[in-house]
């Protein structure tokens, strides 16, 4: 069976049967094209979102964005013999831009991003070779390391124009001390598979060393205001199912705990960094970096 998208057909698949349904329980709210969002976010009416998909083939991100955001695709390494911006992202708008780049549905967008391996399918792209993505997430788990490097390239206008920035993670559950756990090394196969398990089971845990290694270097170039809070929506011990469809007890355990006096209290906080008055400077929220 085929599907038709402005002058295109394509054939269908389980990806666009789940963006799909994922509309029609959402009102279509996320139907709208990536440039439509341009003058709003250049006007500063609704937040920047930028969405960054790895790249299978190569590990990089694929940047996508109404905005020209190529500065964050590159890294500069002054230290090398011969200095220079190693390329670790692709700007989708611009990689595409004969592709009719800015036409690509914000749902879309969402799935590219929220590809997780084996339960939802790739999603390959028109080119040569073919670029296969999936989650943001197996590179940058939050999106803290996109969010650094966007302070960084605009670190001098955030100090003299504002009093800081807020960055506000929202975790589902994340243990707070990483604890050693006991070898589980039964059989051989045990034995031969731990090496890759051992990888897996620690993946969270290796980008949150990574994090607090990033923003120890950011001491060295950081001359404003960074106040960052995490919201954990669950505990270790209240973990849900990894599935897109959620019982009514794990929604009703969502709900009650998004209402829960300490995440209150944290919104309360928060927006009160957050407000502004006409005297006051105002404060960036570092936001949608994903």
């Amino acid at each position: 069976k085929n599907v038709k998208f402005g002058d295109q057909k394509y054939k269908m698949d389980r990806g666009f049967a789940w963006e799909y349904r994922l509309l029609e329980i959402t009102d279509s709210i996320f139907y709208r094209r990536l440039a439509d969002y341009r003058a709003l976010e250049y006007e500063s009416k609704m937040p920047l979102m930028i969405l960054s998909p790895m790249v299978i083939n190569a590990g990089r991100r694929m940047l996508i964005s109404p905005q020209p955001i190529s500065f964050l695709a590159r890294n500069y390494n002054p230290y090398s013999s011969n200095p220079s911006y190693e390329i670790d992202g692709i700007e989708f708008m611009r990689f595409f831009e004969k592709q009719q780049a800015g036409n690509l549905p914000f749902s879309t967008a969402l799935r590219m991003s929220a590809t997780f391996p084996y339960i939802t399918p790739l999603v390959s792209l028109p080119s040569e070779p073919r670029i296969d993505l999936i989650d943001a997430g197996a590179r940058d788990n939050d999106g803290f390391s996109l969010g650094l490097r966007f302070m960084y390239e605009f670190d001098d206008w955030i100090e003299e124009n504002t009093d800081g920035v807020v960055v506000v993670k929202l975790l589902a559950n994340r243990e707070q001390e990483v604890k050693i756990k006991e070898n589980s090394e039964k059989t051989r196969l045990d034995g031969l598979t731990k090496p890759i398990n051992g990888v897996v089971s620690s993946f969270n845990n290796l980008q949150g060393f990574r994090y607090s290694e990033d923003l120890k270097n950011a001491e060295s170039w950081i001359d404003f205001d960074l106040d960052i809070y995490s919201l954990e929506l669950l505990s270790k011990e209240e973990d849900i199912s990894l599935s897109w469809h959620l019982t009514k007890k794990e929604k009703e355990q969502i709900y009650k705990r998004s209402k829960s006096p300490k995440i209150e209290n944290q919104m309360q906080y928060i927006k009160g960094l957050l407000k502004t008055t006409e005297d006051d400077s105002t404060r960036v929220l570092a936001q949608g970096l994903y």
